[in-house]
């Protein structure tokens, strides 16, 4: 028992983890996986902004030799990190609960504590949870160790941060960082507070500075990461001013604390333009030099879709706020009681904790991306804090830890049982199979243009640059054409293809300068320069190599004319893209003898990758039956109604076939 209460924060943390493993995706997923994978395996640059640390840390954790593939190793990393940040939250309410007296409301401070003179002197310290006494705080040791851990699952197991857990992203480390920087930050706070009665402090260097360039050194490591960490920096100001005012020492203090950070900061960015000198496979942005450094870092190419509209902001607004009983549950409520307990005890945390939340809400809802639960992590660290504050509340009025313990039982096994099936990812293989069917089944020295990047480009980064699969395919992502540093890159991963589009190629990097550099351009020109790429890339390599177009550039680039081929230029259907030819002939396709395997997921990106292969499958059918060829035919229609129900089949297709 001794030892439980000693090390409860690591065993509950190896308990979350082991739930988080069984649950873990054995290989990509979809939108950023396959290529934060690839570039943490190949030391390269990821997508804006770089996250430096991430890549470092993964880098060196793929290195170490265990019997796993890279991919399944970098999940692993992912549900580690997870698991730490879990840790993190579980000490950050210990550290709360213990120190108590350094947060409670002014008038409650003085009505329960010591007298001014035998605490004017006194320091903040760690409760003994192996003792039955009460903490400084009031609570008992058996308290905090309970409401901490309770605190702890009922984040673990929020559903957004539990999918973090099952696959590699960046997020993952982010929870673990904010949450060691929020720690970092509580204890800077209570270790520098004046005596709840007006006591001076005692001990300068100790007990003031040293904890909050701890925080600092804390918040460059995060930042490092995520710029997100920025949403911090409410809760940062108000807890910092809050305990020196404007006073002189604050703001050498404060000067202290960015001396440290920058620094630290700028070091750990450094990683970009060193690798990037490299020239690795995975080098978005080519930020080699200030110029490029800065556009990537401040996420410039994404910078279109935040602030972009009131509308999407309220459509976000309101997409958090109904997300919110999916995400918690029962625990939910228990939130909304700790506003009560924290009004009527403690300002100071009620503050800080709507700061997490409402800092971080205002500002992400701005963002119009599909994927924007990930940037609300902040807030919901402070959901689960208010959570914990509202078992409290239940635990005052009952007056029995029995019942405490069961209902705090109840309410994470609750969320625990409502969570599970919606993040179990550990069957979930449907995004390898799909990019690993389209490469395999093209033919040798083939081109792929598509912009397929949530289901199929970014995985293709991970199986061709990190497990070598099929690399003498070229895979082009038609929307990174708009940018520079993505003709580098090209030339790095397929160097025998640049040739076929080199004119072209220089024309629309000399004419995009001013764009990228914030100065007048011509946007006509521009994209008129964009357009001859692709024409090349697309008509240049027919002679010499099988050329394939996706359906969705079919469907909406060439259907609204966007650009337009030329008129000897059909569209055969292949097994997943369309393959490009001036001939009349027929041209065979691959049997469609792949499978997919989901483990049950069902969600938007899923049931995307489903619907383009069924109607591709259909395509290829009726391409089959304008050549008369029904056997064939019938082996395409067989496969879309038995692994795609909901691809309808049209009639015709079947009275065909008779």
């Amino acid at each position: 028992m001794e030892t439980i209460k000693r090390f409860y924060a690591s065993i509950t943390t190896v308990v979350v983890f082991l739930v988080y493993y069984s649950t873990m995706a054995p290989s990509v997923l979809q939108i950023d996986t396959g290529e934060l994978a690839a570039a943490q395996a190949l030391a390269g640059i990821a997508h804006p902004t770089g996250y430096p640390l991430f890549t470092m840390l993964g880098w060196l954790f793929a290195s170490i030799p265990l019997p796993f593939s890279v991919i399944y190793q970098l999940n692993l990393f992912a549900a580690i990190t997870t698991s730490i940040g879990v840790y993190f939250f579980i000490k950050s309410v210990e550290y709360i609960l213990v120190n108590f007296s350094a947060f409670e409301n002014f008038a409650k401070a003085r009505k329960s504590g010591k007298n001014k003179s035998s605490r004017k002197n006194e320091k903040p310290k760690q409760v003994d949870l192996q003792s039955d006494e009460p903490a400084k705080s009031g609570f008992k040791s058996d308290e905090v160790l309970l409401f901490s851990v309770l605190g702890g699952l009922i984040l673990a197991f929020g559903k957004t941060v539990w999918f973090q857990s099952t696959s590699v992203e960046v997020y993952s480390l982010h929870l673990a960082l904010i949450s060691g920087a929020f720690y970092t930050l509580l204890r800077a706070f209570a270790l520098s507070s004046k005596d709840r009665t007006g006591g001076e402090d005692t001990g300068f260097i100790l007990r003031k500075e040293i904890p909050w360039l701890v925080f600092a050194g804390a918040l460059a490591l995060s930042f490092s990461n995520h710029m997100t960490t920025l949403l911090i920096i409410p809760a940062t100001a108000y807890l910092f001013f809050l305990r020196f005012r404007l006073r002189k020492e604050g703001f050498f203090t404060l000067g202290k604390m960015l001396a440290l950070f920058f620094p630290l900061l700028i070091l750990l960015y450094a990683w970009l333009p060193i690798r990037a000198s490299a020239n690795p496979e995975i080098n978005w942005g080519n930020p080699v030099d200030l110029e490029r450094i800065l556009r990537h870092v401040s996420g410039k190419q994404y910078q279109v879709w935040l602030f972009s509209s009131s509308a999407a902001a309220a459509k976000n607004f309101a997409k958090f706020f109904s997300g919110l009983p999916a995400e918690f549950y029962l625990s939910l409520l228990a939130s909304l009681i700790g506003i009560i307990y924290q009004i009527k005890n403690s300002t100071k945390l009620l503050i800080t904790t709507l700061l997490l939340i409402f800092g971080t809400v205002l500002y992400a809802i701005n963002y119009d991306i599909v994927d924007l639960e990930s940037y609300f992590l902040l807030a919901y660290v402070g959901i689960s804090l208010l959570a914990v504050f509202g078992i409290i509340w239940l635990h005052e009025k009952v007056r029995d830890m029995k019942k405490t313990v069961a209902t705090g039982i109840f309410i994470v096994l609750v969320q625990v049982g409502f969570t599970y099936g919606s993040v179990n990812q550990s069957n979930n293989l449907i995004f390898e199979q799909y990019t690993k069917a389209i490469l395999e089944k093209s033919p040798k020295n083939s081109l792929i243009f598509s912009y397929q990047w949530d289901y199929f480009l970014s995985a293709s980064y991970y199986f061709q640059h990190v497990e070598g699969l099929r690399k003498d395919v070229a895979v082009i992502d038609k929307e990174l054409l708009r940018r520079s540093w993505y003709y580098n890159q090209l030339n790095v991963c397929y160097p025998w293809l640049t040739s076929s589009y080199k004119t072209e190629a220089d024309v629309f990097l000399r004419e995009v300068v001013p764009f990228e550099k914030e100065k007048p351009y011509e946007a006509q020109i521009i994209e008129r320069a964009y357009r001859n790429v692709i024409l090349a890339i697309l008509l240049k390599n027919m002679k010499d190599r099988p050329v394939f177009l996706a359906p969705e550039l079919v469907d909406k680039e060439l259907a609204n004319k966007e650009f337009e081929l030329p008129p000897n230029i059909k569209l055969v259907p292949d097994l997943f893209f369309f393959r490009l030819t001036d001939e009349d002939e027929y041209i065979p396709a691959p049997d469609p003898d792949f499978t997919y395997q989901t483990g049950g997921v069902d969600n938007i990106y899923v049931e995307q990758i489903r619907l383009l292969t069924g109607a591709m499958l259909l395509r290829r059918a009726q391409y089959e039956l304008s050549y008369n060829k029904k056997e064939r035919a019938k082996v395409y229609i067989d496969k879309v109604i038995k692994d795609f129900p909901g691809t309808q089949v049209p009639p015709e297709f079947m009275e065909k076939l008779k």
